[in-house]
């Protein structure tokens, strides 16, 4: 099907473009990368250079083309001021004059004007051979946003004059002191922010999105969402009826506290904010699934990048001193699972004590010392994560791994490996705390020795009910920060404990002779 129906007439390269249909019933042999971009069908996709960019857009015309020219021209050449000013103009749609819109550009026309953000950037290169890494780390990341963001537009200045005109228009308010290159990130008329080309170090991906929404925090829209999860760091959503006859009162007062704490935390998190009656009802039924079980306003709470939850107890006020304790705990990782309380003797008779009877050769951590023990320890530290709730869905998976997990603690010891600890955390007891950052179990994470920084622990990726202590073992081989290595017979080791110990000692006594002889 080449050249047909919504594109007939669209170009690219001087070639019209081609549209395809695959049915996946049919389609017998696809690719890994297929596979992760096919999850979710029926989708769009615009195909480019061995890339898939999907469209989650409104299935409109306009916005549907104005997505393909994006994906297809990442960056617009802007060469005269004319171009300029009206390019940063952004209460008007920018007219395009791409080779995609040959024929006659097709905008995508009331919509614009009800979108919630317009946001324009302008790389400003004097010299684009002296900066050719940062322009091209400027296109790859228009590439990646141009398939998500439908509210930005990309481009660049090259010419030296022209680069020069508006260096001496705008001075400091664009440009270092010092500099004729930089990067301009309008996010509305007369607000900005610039990336000084010869200072900054940041990704131009992350700052891009990063800059593309205000300190003080946002009011949560369908633009503001996809600029969000762009972002990987957690957020901060407050949830309010400043119009409700008893939560106006209190909403009024705790918009205010979150405005004036936001700036302060705005390097670590993304703060938005969505009322009641206003903003879209499937914004509002998030706070169901980020732990906001109550109908009592306004609400705070926390979401990780993985989809955890730390909420404010609904009784509390929520204040400026408050919301800076609960951010100030979460970066602690001392906030307690936000899973509904139980009683004690209650939760004591739906756990698993067959589970934990498997840990004969692991610490079992808590959330009061996994910071120590796990994170900042200097020994490569392994953590199996379950749970020992019994009616927990995955429970033949947590019980059939912990074994084996149990297994290649002891043989580890049996080596005399003691550069590497393997710990167990249960979230049923514990609760999850944000060093984790992940609510799925049973799951294995390896937190390196030369790092304290708990976003740089390693994932253990395996899929099925049945874990291989093998394989785990490997894993830590590989990916250990003070390198181990294992002897090649791992197999009989592991199925015979007491063999392993004397075989253990014998390869150690091999490998202390070999490193004598070097000496």
């Amino acid at each position: 099907m080449e050249g047909q129906g919504v594109m007939n007439g669209q170009c690219f390269q001087g070639k019209r473009i081609k549209i395809a249909r695959v049915d996946l019933y049919n389609r017998m042999n696809p690719s890994f990368k297929e596979l992760e971009a096919w999850r979710s069908v029926p989708k769009m996709f615009v195909y480019k250079k061995g890339e898939y960019y999907p469209y989650d857009g409104y299935f409109m015309r306009g916005m549907f083309l104005a997505f393909i020219n994006r994906v297809l021209n990442p960056v617009v050449t802007l060469k005269n001021s004319a171009d300029v000013d009206r390019f940063l103009d952004a209460s008007i749609e920018f007219e395009e004059h791409t080779e995609f819109y040959k024929n006659k550009f097709e905008g995508i026309g009331d919509y614009y004007g009800r979108m919630s953000r317009h946001v324009r950037v302008i790389g400003f290169f004097n010299d684009k051979s002296e900066y050719k890494n940062e322009y091209r780390q400027l296109l790859e990341a228009a590439q990646k946003l141009a398939g998500k963001r439908d509210d930005l537009r990309v481009a660049v200045v090259t010419s030296s004059s022209l680069v020069y005109d508006y260096k001496k228009k705008f001075g400091p308010k664009w440009f270092d002191e010092h500099s004729r290159n930089t990067i301009v990130l309008q996010r509305e008329k007369d607000t900005n922010a610039y990336y000084d080309l010869e200072k900054d170090d940041q990704d131009l991906h992350y700052w891009i999105n990063k800059m593309s929404l205000k300190k003080t925090g946002d009011e949560l829209t369908r633009e503001v969402s996809i600029i969000g999860q762009s972002i990987n760091q957690p957020s901060v959503y407050l949830y309010l009826d400043r119009n409700h006859p008893y939560f106006g009162a209190d909403s009024k007062l705790a918009l205010d506290a979150f405005q004036r704490v936001a700036p302060f935390w705005f390097e670590q998190f993304t703060f938005f904010w969505a009322e009641e009656g206003k903003t879209a009802s499937d914004f509002l039924d998030k706070r169901r699934n980020q732990g906001i079980y109550w109908s009592k306003l306004p609400a705070l709470t926390i979401v990780t990048p993985g989809g955890n939850y730390f909420p404010i107890a609904m009784d509390a006020q929520i204040s400026e001193t408050l919301i800076g304790e609960h951010l100030l705990n979460y970066t602690k990782g001392i906030l307690k699972s936000a899973a509904i309380d139980q009683d004690a003797e209650e939760k004591f008779k739906r756990r698993d004590m067959e589970l934990l009877d498997k840990f004969g050769n692991t610490r079992a951590l808590t959330r009061h010392n996994f910071k120590d023990n796990a994170v900042s320890s200097q020994l490569d530290v392994v953590v199996f994560v379950h749970t020992s709730e019994k009616n927990h869905h995955d429970w033949k998976k947590g019980s059939n791994w912990a074994y084996d997990f149990d297994t290649a603690s002891l043989t580890l010891r049996t080596l005399k490996f003691k550069s590497v600890l393997l710990v167990t955390y249960d979230i049923f007891v514990e609760g999850m705390i944000s060093d984790i950052d992940d609510m799925t179990v049973p799951s294995i994470y390896l937190y390196p020795s030369n790092s304290t920084n708990p976003q740089d622990k390693i994932a253990f990726k395996h899929k099925g009910d049945n874990l291989s202590a093998i394989e785990l073992m490997k894993f830590i081989e590989r990916n250990a920060g003070k390198k181990i290595t294992l002897p090649e017979n791992l197999k009989e080791l592991i199925s015979d404990p007491e063999k392993a110990k004397k075989k253990g000692e014998k390869y150690r006594m091999k490998v202390d002779r070999k490193k004598k002889d070097e000496l």
